[in-house]
């Protein structure tokens, strides 16, 4: 299946790159609006909903995350989800 690359815009792609390599050895997978916009074309995305199936330790993930992605930025702390920003 080819993407709808057109729902994202240049800097959303640059974030997919930095991300790519740190979240694929986890087995994370892009779901929700965003995942559904790039398959169908429908309407633009803001935000990526990343999951995994597995137990995992949300900080310990979070400082990995930043130590690869300098830009990542915590936004809250929830039991077993780690919100974020990343910024360019």
């Amino acid at each position: 299946m080819k993407f709808k690359r057109e729902i994202l815009v240049e800097p959303q792609w640059q974030v997919l790159r930095k991300i790519g390599p740190v979240i694929t050895p986890h087995n994370f997978y892009l779901g929700g609006g965003t995942a559904i916009a790039l398959q169908l074309g429908h309407r633009r995305s803001v935000d990526f909903d990343w999951f995994i199936a597995d137990d995992f330790d949300p900080l310990s993930f979070a400082q990995r995350l930043r130590e690869q992605v300098p830009s990542f930025r915590y936004t809250h702390h929830a039991k077993s989800q780690r919100p974020g920003v990343i910024v360019g």
